[in-house]
């Protein structure tokens, strides 16, 4: 045992003066009396007592020497033998939180309590990535404060690269790696000969039952009937063995926007899609409606800013050193579809550094990449689509998809176009207007990878100066507008909220239990021994006292 103030150990002198008030005994006084008869009568029940009176005595003795020798041993503040440095890695995914956590929390302040003054500990957090959240320390209010401090996270666990930083920290001090989670590891977690230990919380506590968000996302629907309309698209999981009933809520704003009741596959997922028009806060909120249990209430809720739209950042690439009029008529169409910051960027030249969506009337250096694009003519290898040059008697108009919102209100009859591009759309793609000979507005990709093609020449067609094409552009710009502004949510991933638990061949060792296992610290238990102690030496004096 270790003492973190052995100077106290001096009060062990004050053992000397309690013994002595003990041994030492008042003289008898002598009291002449007239008759000794009522004393006869009475000796024989004294000498029955004398006995246990010696043992009452004795016993307070030996308890007021205990408890004095117990109160200056808690004064000296002793702790556990082992002095080790320990490394601990704590898993901090979505599945931790709760009842594991708790239990990893106070199993790791007895382990800690446990341990001598001159030990080092370190704490390691496996989440979305692995953190140090404490750099080796003494055992004192920084490690209190650490292991408060621990909270799960709405991700799961990186193990692997947590235990390879946890064992990079205990390297130098040669200190062992205890891994803190809800599922067992497998041992080739660590590549090293000395494998970390593990200690496994929450499998009383544990139900199988769970109901969970695991995706949340808005963005401009494709049939969207204006340019404010967005939807938002939710799915729930479940871990439990047969379908579940649950109630999904969604509010913008601090208003509700839907209350729904769906149905969850058995270890499955369901999929939910709200429409929005507004901003705010939004807020998607799943709980049972069968009556069974949720093991997690971590991935009950998931939100977002869903804000304002606005117009695009608008880069506009095309060729300084032609004079082309198809510039000039597609930077109006763009100015009357809403466009306020628009950039004119040299194809030859540097790329943009803000442009939300790239207008390419010339392919080169100066297109913006990771970005949606409107291509006019052009052909960049990377969407796989190939075009070739067609003359006015193949421009007849064939086919316009009406239904599709890039379509929307746009009027192509009689169209006359004297040169043309036909494209071979690629796998995925839409064909949205042909033209006898192929398509010329062909539509493909997702998110920021995006794009639409357009094959009309606008030099060699009525095309721009008609009214619908300021509104092709500008649905052109919506679409490719919010296929870029999709806005996701922080969710808790599907394995965490299935709670997948993977077929282990090898599992870490299992990690001893601490030593103290006391409700309070060691100094302050010995002090409540020493208390109870010379409570029963007064209790035992007393007596005494009271029987004479």
């Amino acid at each position: 045992m270790n003492l973190v103030a052995p100077v106290f150990l001096a009060g062990l002198a004050l053992l000397v003066p309690v013994l002595i008030a003990f041994l030492v005994r008042r003289r008898r006084q002598i009291v002449r009396v007239p008759s000794t008869m009522i004393w006869r009568l009475g000796a024989r029940s004294v000498a029955k007592n004398r006995r246990i009176r010696d043992v009452r005595r004795l016993l307070a003795l030996l308890a007021c020497l205990l408890g004095v020798a117990a109160l200056v041993v808690a004064a000296a503040r002793p702790t556990g033998k082992r002095t080790d440095a320990t490394v601990y890695v704590v898993d901090v995914s979505a599945s931790m939180s709760g009842v594991p956590l708790d239990e990893a929390r106070a199993w790791l302040v007895r382990d800690v309590a446990s341990r001598g003054p001159s030990a080092r500990i370190a704490i390691v957090l496996a989440g979305a990535e692995p953190k140090v959240a404490l750099a080796p320390s003494a055992p004192g209010p920084r490690v209190d404060e650490a292991i408060r401090a621990i909270a799960a996270e709405r991700s799961v666990a990186s193990m692997d690269e947590a235990v390879a930083l946890a064992e990079g920290l205990a390297h130098a001090t040669r200190a062992r790696v205890v891994v803190l989670t809800d599922r067992a590891v497998e041992s080739d977690v660590s590549r090293l000969g000395a494998k970390p230990e593990q200690r496994v919380f929450g499998g009383g506590a544990k139900t199988k039952d769970n109901l969970g968000i695991t995706s949340l996302y808005t963005r401009t629907p494709p049939d969207a009937r204006d340019d404010e309309e967005r939807e938002a698209s939710i799915t729930i999981a479940t871990s439990s063995e047969a379908s579940r009933r649950a109630r999904l809520v969604v509010t913008l704003a601090g208003r509700v926007v839907a209350d729904r009741r769906l149905e969850v596959p058995a270890r499955d997922e369901a999929n939910e899609r709200v429409l929005l028009r507004g901003a705010g806060h939004l807020v998607a909120r799943v709980e049972p409606d069968d009556g069974r249990p949720d093991a997690l209430a971590i991935d009950d809720e998931a939100s977002l800013e869903e804000s304002a739209r606005r117009p695009p950042r608008v880069a506009l690439v095309r060729d300084e050193s032609e004079s082309s009029s198809a510039s000039f008529f597609i930077e109006k169409a763009l100015r009357a579809a809403g466009v306020t910051e628009l950039a004119l960027v040299n194809a030859g030249g540097p790329p943009p550094d803000n442009a939300e969506i790239a207008v390419v009337l010339r392919d080169g250096t100066g297109r913006p990449q990771g970005v949606p694009a409107l291509l006019v003519g052009v052909e960049p290898k990377e969407i796989g689509l190939t075009a070739r040059s067609v003359g006015r008697g193949e421009t007849h108009l064939r086919s316009l998809a009406l239904e599709d919102p890039i379509l929307r209100g746009v009027a192509l009859d009689e169209l006359t176009a004297l040169r043309a591009k036909v494209a071979s759309s690629p796998p995925g793609a839409r064909s949205l207007v042909e033209l006898d000979s192929g398509p010329v507005l062909v539509a493909g990709g997702t998110g920021t990878s995006s794009w639409v093609w357009l094959g009309i020449d606008p030099e060699a067609s009525d095309l721009v100066l008609r009214v619908a094409f300021p509104v092709l552009v500008g649905n052109v710009l919506t679409h490719l507008g919010g296929s870029s502004q999709i806005v996701v949510a922080k969710t808790v991933p599907r394995a965490e909220v299935t709670l997948e638990s993977p077929a282990l061949v090898t599992p870490l060792g299992t990690v001893a239990e601490p030593r103290w296992r006391l409700p309070a610290s060691p100094p302050a238990t010995i002090a409540l021994v020493g208390a109870i102690l010379l409570a029963l030496e007064a209790w035992l004096t007393f007596r005494k006292r009271w029987a004479t």
